[in-house]
C-alpha cells in the first residue's frame, strides 16, 4: 500500500515506539496488539498509515512512469452560483432583495417608449390593465416597492432585483437583468455624524464593484443624452457592447407611482456581464521599489470628464503611471466662463528600480504637454 519496501526490522522498531506489541507468525507475518486508547486504529489500513507517518511521507519517492486514470475538471460556469455571489456582496452593502411581478401597465411603457427599442409583449386574456403587458424594464417593478415601503416611512431604502424582461421583434425576447435602487440617506443619523443624502457616486461604487467581481474589462463610459428615465447618469459599454445605465430616474417618473423622493437607478444587463466572466486568475510580482505622488491642477472646458483625462494620461504613459485619481473639483468666476478645474493625483511606480526625479519630470511634462495639446487645458501653478 505504501508503494516502497521498507526493512521488517525499521517496521517492528517503529510499532513497538508506538506501543504497539508484535507476535511474529513465520517469516513475513505477525499479529498485532493495538493499546486500547488507540481507538483510530482498527485496521491494517490504520496499522499501515502509523508506520508510514514515522517513516516520513517525504521519504516516500514518486515514480518515473506516474500516471491518472482522470483529467482534472474544469467546471462550467453557473449563473446561479455567480449571483447568489453578487447577492451576497449587495447585501454587505447594506441592500435587500426584492422579488417583483413580470406583468405592469401598459402606461408606464408609454412614459418611457423613448428609451424601449422594441414592442411590448401584451396579454391576450389579461386580467386587469394593471397587468396588460408584459414588463421591458425593472424600473417601475422597483418603484412601485420604493413607493409602499416610503408611504409607511421607511425612506432609506436600498434594493435590488435580479429579474427577467420581456419584448418582441419579429421574434419574442427574454432577456435576464439586475436593477439597483438607491433613496434616502446613506446611513441613519447618529451623534457621531450627521446623515447625508445618498448621491450618484454612491450608486456608481457599487456598480464598479459588481463588475470588478465579474472581472469585466475595457469599460468605457459616457453621458446619458435625451433619455425620458434618466434626469442625468452614464451609460456603461465594453466591447462596444452596452452593459447598463446608471442615473437619478427623472421626477415625473416617479410621480406615476406616486412617488416624490428622489432615486438612483442601475440597470444592468445580466445575461451579457455572465457571459464576459472569466474566473482565471491574474497575478504578479509586487514591486520592491516605492510608489512616486505628483499632483496636477487642471483647468479645462466644463464639458470634458475626468473619464477622458484619465484616457489620455494612459494611453500617454503606459509604463510608470500606475493610478489616476481625482480628489477636487471647482468651478467658480475666477476660472472664465464654462471653465473647471480638476485636482489629480497620479501614482508612478518602476518595477525594476527607484524612480529618479529626472525620469518623473520627463513623466508629468509629458502629461502636461498632452493636456494642454488635446484637451486645450491649462496648468494651474
Amino acid at each position: 500500500l505504501i508503494g516502497v519496501a521498507i526493512p521488517k526490522e525499521r517496521v517492528i522498531s517503529i510499532l513497538t515506539s508506538l506501543d504497539i506489541h508484535i507476535k511474529p507468525i513465520g517469516d513475513d507475518n505477525f499479529i498485532a496488539n493495538v493499546p486500547a486508547y488507540r481507538v483510530d486504529v482498527t485496521r491494517e489500513a490504520d496499522i499501515i498509515e502509523e508506520i508510514l507517518r514515522i517513516y516520513g511521507f517525504d521519504n516516500i519517492g514518486t515514480s518515473a512512469h506516474l500516471g491518472t486514470s482522470f483529467i482534472s475538471g474544469f467546471p462550467a460556469k453557473d449563473k446561479n452560483k455567480l449571483q447568489s455571489k453578487i447577492t451576497d456582496i449587495l447585501v454587505g452593502s447594506g441592500f435587500s432583495e426584492i422579488i417583483t411581478n413580470s406583468l405592469t401597465k401598459n402606461t408606464y411603457h408609454d412614459a418611457i417608449r423613448n428609451d424601449l427599442q422594441n414592442a411590448d409583449v401584451e396579454i391576450l386574456n389579461k386580467l386587469s390593465e394593471d397587468l396588460g403587458v408584459m414588463r421591458q424594464t425593472l424600473l417601475f417593478s422597483g418603484l412601485e416597492v420604493l413607493s409602499y415601503n416610503i408611504n409607511r416611512r421607511q425612506k432609506d431604502l436600498r434594493l435590488f432585483d435580479f429579474g427577467k424582461v420581456y419584448s418582441q421583434t419579429e421574434k419574442y425576447k427574454e432577456n435576464n437583468r439586475l436593477a439597483l435602487f438607491i433613496s434616502g440617506n446613506t446611513q441613519e443619523e447618529t451623534w457621531l455624524a450627521k446623515s447625508e443624502k445618498t448621491s450618484f457616486h454612491t450608486l456608481a461604487g457599487e456598480v464598479n464593484k459588481i463588475l470588478a467581481q465579474m472581472k469585466i474589462k475595457n469599460i468605457e463610459t459616457a453621458p446619458i443624452e435625451n433619455s425620458s428615465i434618466f434626469a442625468y447618469g452614464l451609460t456603461y459599454t465594453t466591447n462596444k457592447k452596452e452593459i447598463g445605465r446608471i442615473g437619478l430616474v427623472q421626477p415625473k417618473i416617479g410621480k406615476l407611482v406616486d412617488l416624490k423622493a428622489q432615486v438612483l437607478f442601475a440597470d444592468l444587463d445580466w445575461d451579457y456581464i455572465f457571459k464576459q466572466y472569466n474566473d482565471a486568475a491574474t497575478y504578479q510580482e509586487i514591486s520592491k521599489f516605492p510608489e512616486v505622488r505628483r499632483d496636477l491642477s487642471i483647468v479645462i472646458d466644463a464639458e470634458i470628464s475626468f473619464d477622458q483625462i484619465k484616457k489620455l494620461a494612459l494611453k500617454s504613459e503606459k509604463n510608470l503611471l500606475k493610478q489616476i485619481n481625482v480628489f477636487d473639483v471647482y468651478q467658480g468666476q475666477n476660472l472664465g466662463e464654462n471653465k473647471k478645474s480638476y485636482s489629480v493625483s497620479f501614482i508612478l511606480q518602476d518595477a525594476n528600480e527607484t524612480l529618479t526625479d529626472k525620469k518623473i519630470d520627463n513623466v508629468m511634462d509629458l502629461l502636461i504637454k498632452t493636456f494642454e495639446k488635446d484637451l486645450s487645458a491649462t496648468i494651474r501653478k
